[in-house]
């Protein structure tokens, strides 16, 4: 081989070495994402139906800017499956920022009632302990990086006047 081909070969080894070095980074980056959960909501209550909302708060740990793509998912009242969340709003976050999203839970309260155990007639409903599992995805420079959600808060602490949420 000539000493030009092998120059060659080498440089380019070389770029695509730190153009996955880069990406490796970039991804470390966009994990650094901390979720909370803040503001207890009743919006509507029927017999039939009862909406609540929350509000998700995503914080940018990282040094880049960053877009929620999707948000998806499960909520559960004392480790019982309540509602499927599913929202497909592009969030975006300025780095070390934070930005709020509202989730809607719609339920239908004989179902839930029935399915729980009556949770809500056997104790106070301030105690129910709301949990959330599931992932956003997060995009970036072209990548698509699911990261994974796991909240957990009484109804008691997520209606507090004083209530931090957890990043």
């Amino acid at each position: 081989m000539s000493k030009s081909k092998n120059i060659l070969i080498v440089s380019a080894i070389s770029v695509l070495g730190a153009v996955g070095i880069y990406l490796y980074a970039q991804y470390n980056y966009i994990k650094k994402i901390c979720f909370g959960v803040k503001g207890f909501k009743i919006k509507n209550a029927s017999p039939s139906n009862v909406s609540i909302g929350l509000d998700l708060e995503i914080k940018n740990l990282g040094n880049l800017d960053i877009a929620i793509s999707k948000i998806r998912m499960s909520a559960f009242a004392n480790n019982r499956f309540v509602a499927d969340i599913d929202s497909s709003d592009l969030v975006n976050i300025k780095p070390k920022s934070s930005s709020f999203t509202n989730i809607n839970i719609a339920l239908n309260p004989k179902q839930f009632l029935s399915d729980s155990a009556n949770i809500l007639s056997s104790m106070n409903y301030k105690n129910i302990k709301l949990s959330f599992k599931g992932y956003v995805v997060v995009k970036k420079i072209g990548l698509s990086i699911r990261v994974p959600v796991d909240l957990s808060s009484s109804i008691s602490e997520l209606i507090s006047e004083d209530s931090e949420s957890s990043c």
